[in-house]
């Protein structure tokens, strides 16, 4: 495959199963529980994605289906394949993409600022409250221990970190915006 054919979303979902080695299978469940407690912040899957995204992996050989053999149900477990590991590798090495960020709230700030500036200080209060319940559970990522040794480094650390500063940032930007548009609103009436 080239490197067009698999999406970010594809390869993440790969890389998770690459995480538990070439021996160890995960669940679709189990990948959409690292990432809430891993990259959910910053890039979201679902396990309306997961699914058909695994489904897409195993048809291109990357990973293969095998039964639970600890469920009594039908769960369905994958582990990633030599081809697998060598399409995750030269996704890897791919040089770093532009960032593109969607950001409703700040395109919804925008235009209501122009119609009513106190619900656009009502919209960066709802944001400030949430950005400071997402910190909170980003402080709450002690560790992945389900991972094997060796996974968990610096660089896991570091993405936390980087979690921790943005959502800092963020919220740091709201208390003055907050500060802002109340002073404006109070100089109005």
């Amino acid at each position: 495959m080239t490197e067009d054919t698999w999406s970010g979303p594809a390869m993440t979902v790969l890389g998770f199963v690459g995480l538990r080695g070439p021996d160890r299978a995960i669940s679709g469940y189990d990948i959409k529980q690292l990432a809430e407690r891993s990259v959910q912040r910053f890039f979201s899957l679902s396990f309306g994605q997961i699914y058909p995204l695994l489904a897409k992996l195993e048809g291109g050989g990357l990973v293969e289906q095998l039964p639970d053999p600890d469920s009594n149900r039908d769960r369905k477990t994958y582990r990633i394949t030599a081809a697998g590991q060598a399409e995750l590798r030269t996704w890897l090495d791919r040089d770093a993409e532009p960032i593109a960020s969607r950001d409703l709230d700040l395109a919804r700030m925008l235009l209501v600022g122009h119609l009513d500036p106190a619900r656009t200080l009502d919209l960066v209060q709802a944001r400030r409250t949430h950005l400071e319940s997402e910190l909170a559970k980003v402080r709450a990522v002690v560790g992945l221990p389900d991972l094997p040794p060796g996974v968990r480094t610096l660089i896991v650390d570091s993405v936390v970190d980087f979690g921790v500063a943005t959502l800092t940032a963020q919220i740091e930007w709201c208390h003055r915006t907050e500060q802002q548009l109340k002073r404006a609103l109070s100089a109005r009436l």
